[in-house]
């Protein structure tokens, strides 16, 4: 019996196949389905109805189009035998669920279903037709083949990862909160009226159509310059644009740190970090390490300032290759001062830290600068800040002396335990370790008996314990202020100052003083300092300000960004209203003596109050070339002077002279006697000596070196 096993097996194999060349039926579910399909292919079912699926798979079909049946087709299971099948349009017929479809299909529409699943994808499927299908919230992934993909109008939250051949991507009115990353292959992206979406991914190098209005999106990405049709609602919560494509029309502005936002817009990429001096040299930022504030920073033309905690960011202008290089402080090594990294996407952020170790640990270098924060003003209150800090390397017990003029009378201070000696205030301050600042706000009064033709003469002089200092030069600072008989916020709630006109080569001080006039509490404070193309960004030096800040310079702008402060309404507390920021700046060396440099700043309270400084001026000078007033016959010498000097004038006796700044400020008044004239703790820079006899007024510069 055994031997006739092959014959047996070749029977049951032959039976089989003869079998599966016959029809083979099988049942339509929904009978609306059913009977659409009996009225295209009735050779294709039997007496019961059924389908033939080698008849349906053979059957030369490319495009089904579905009829509006009087009942809906809540099903169209079966439809996968049609193995042919190209193009299916199920629109408006009632479709709850999509089953398998033919592998074969390329275009598929389902509009206006009310489908709640999708089994899956055919791997060929090119396009996707689906909006207004509202119980529809997740989508199976997405075949790679797919281009254009419209699902409008839906409920979906999330998507799948998106295809690389996608060209078009509508997802219009869905409660989407994010997107997958886009496909570089992306030209056209729709989601307006989703309200659930906050941000978008990177944008792809060439999109063309952008379609946004009605979401909750703040920040735009990079936009790039293939787009030329841009959508989005002008009072929506978009503010500004991260940069604007030659294509694209809007009246929003550029997105910088004076446009609020809901957070800090910049579709650039960065670096950003840390700098500390490391301590143990593990080349990481431990607990009990010093932070650097103020280090300087440099991206191409950009720069960065670290702010209290000894954080950065800095921006780029482009993607590809950047090298990030920092200022490293005088007495300390950085193993890697520079570092490049490419940047591929706009989106980038690398993380790049600076450990910083000292040279030698036996340097003392303290540092005091000294600013006004109001103007001082007849009979009204006037704060004075008092900034100390220690650039060396190893901790210091400080001492500050500040030597007050009598026309002011201290009120209070921020920092207790000073001790008034006439007009001497002294604080001991006990440790100040390497780079910590200690800060000052003295308090007090202008004499109501004060005149407008007195100045206010102050200084801070800052010493530690055992008097050793690197630089002497900068433990002392003197102001010299003009007294005014005007309240700043009766007439202009900001002003900017520089403390001299400047030689060539030499800083020129900049203040920018700012006042609260609305009627609520400011907490945000955002200056824009257009610079002078003659001014060197890179020589910039921040002195002073009214708190931590951030401090960058991009497009030759300087920003000053004071946020989640407290400046009250001017209407509540005149003088907690006000506050400043100071730097220092060099000029071009290459200018020419008599050239001007002029520059203002725009403050922003708030975001939205907008108060325009005056416009101050520089006029760069040379020793060796004094220009003198056409109407003046008198000579000055010497000119270059000194500071503390007796200038030689061939002038009357008793002639009254003042000495005034560039800006027409008064810094000094005096007479004439046997034709000298004495000259008192002038800062350097250019000044005008002006006298008036026999109603002749006659003018000349003075050099102060």
């Amino acid at each position: 019996m055994k031997k006739h096993l092959p014959f047996f097996l070749l029977l049951f194999v032959s039976a089989l196949a003869i079998q599966s060349a016959k029809a083979q039926y099988i049942t339509i579910p929904n009978a609306s389905f059913r009977n659409f399909l009996k009225q295209q292919y009735p050779s294709c079912f039997n007496s019961a109805n059924q389908l033939d699926t080698l008849c349906a798979a053979a059957a030369p079909l490319e495009g089904l189009i579905m009829q509006t049946p009087t009942d809906t087709m809540s099903s169209i299971e079966g439809i996968r035998y049609f193995k042919r099948l190209k193009s299916l349009n199920c629109e408006h017929i009632g479709l709850i669920s999509l089953p398998q479809l033919p592998d074969s299909l390329t275009s598929l529409d389902i509009l206006s279903n009310d489908i709640t699943s999708i089994h899956s994808f055919p791997p060929n499927l090119e396009l996707l037709y689906g909006p207004d299908n509202l119980n529809l919230s997740t989508l199976p992934p997405l075949p790679s083949t797919l281009q254009v993909l419209d699902m409008s109008t839906c409920n979906l939250q999330s998507l799948p990862p998106l295809p690389p051949s996608l060209t078009l991507l509508d997802l219009s009115n869905n409660p989407i909160s994010a997107f997958p990353a886009l496909p570089s292959s992306l030209t056209s992206l729709s989601c307006e009226f989703c309200s659930a979406l906050t941000a978008l991914p990177e944008l792809p190098p060439n999109i063309e159509w952008l379609d946004i209005p009605e979401t909750a999106i703040t920040c735009l990405p990079h936009l790039p310059e293939s787009l030329y049709l841009f959508i989005i609602d002008d009072l929506g919560t978009i503010k500004c644009l991260p940069n604007r494509p030659p294509g694209v029309y809007s009246e929003l502005p550029l997105c910088n740190v004076t446009v609020e936002n809901g957070s800090y817009c910049y579709a650039f990429p960065s670096f950003k970090g840390q700098v500390f001096v490391d301590e143990n040299n593990n080349g990481q930022k431990d607990e009990t390490e010093r932070v650097v504030s103020l280090a300087k920073l440099t991206l191409g033309n950009n720069i960065s300032f670290t702010d209290e905690n000894g954080f950065y960011q800095i921006y780029g202008d482009s993607i590809g290759s950047s090298t990030l290089y920092l200022d490293v402080p005088a007495y300390y090594t950085c193993a890697q001062p520079s570092y490049a990294s490419t940047f591929a996407k706009y989106s980038d952020v690398v993380t790049k830290d600076f450990p910083l170790t000292p040279i030698n640990q036996n340097i003392s270098d303290l540092n005091v600068s000294l600013n006004n924060i109001t103007n001082a003003q007849i009979g009204q209150a006037m704060a004075f800040q008092i900034k100390v800090a220690n650039a060396g390397t190893k901790s210091k017990i400080t001492h500050l002396q500040f030597t007050k003029s009598p026309l002011f009378n201290v009120d209070s201070a921020s920092v207790a335990g000073y001790v008034i000696d006439a007009d001497t205030i002294r604080w001991d301050l006990g440790t100040l370790n390497i780079f910590d600042t200690k800060t000052i706000t003295l308090y007090g009064t202008i004499s109501a008996t004060a005149s407008t033709a007195e100045l206010l003469v102050s200084s801070a002089n800052v010493y530690a314990n055992d008097l050793e200092e690197n630089t002497p030069t900068d433990n002392y600072q003197q102001l010299i202020l003009a007294i005014s008989d005007t309240l700043l916020y009766n007439y202009n709630a900001a002003t900017k100052t520089i403390a001299n006109s400047n030689l060539a080569n030499e800083y020129i001080d900049y203040s920018v003083h700012f006042q609260n006039i609305s009627a609520e509490t400011v907490s945000s404070v955002v200056i824009a300092d257009t610079l002078d193309t003659r001014l060197l960004a890179n020589t910039l030096v921040v002195t002073g300000s009214s708190g931590n800040m951030t401090v960058t310079v991009r497009d030759n702008i300087l920003y000053f960004e004071l946020l989640n402060h407290s400046f009250p309404s001017y209407l509540t507390n005149q003088l907690q209203s006000q506050g400043l920021v100071s730097f220092k700046i060099k000029a071009n060396p290459t200018l020419s003596s008599g050239d001007t440099i002029r520059n203002k700043a725009f403050i922003y309270l708030d975001y939205d109050t907008m108060l325009l400084t005056n416009q101050t001026q520089t006029i760069i000078t040379s020793p060796t070339s004094i220009a003198t007033s056409p109407k003046a016959n008198w000579t000055v010498y010497p000119n270059p002077a000194k500071g503390n000097e007796t200038l030689h004038i061939t002038a009357p006796q008793n002639t009254d002279v003042r000495i005034l700044s560039m800006e027409g400020r008064v810094i000094q008044t005096g007479k004439i006697n046997d034709n000298k004239l004495l000259i008192n703790n002038l800062p350097k820079g250019l000044y005008l000596i002006e006298s008036s006899n026999a109603g002749q007024v006659m003018r000349t510069k003075l050099v102060v070196q």
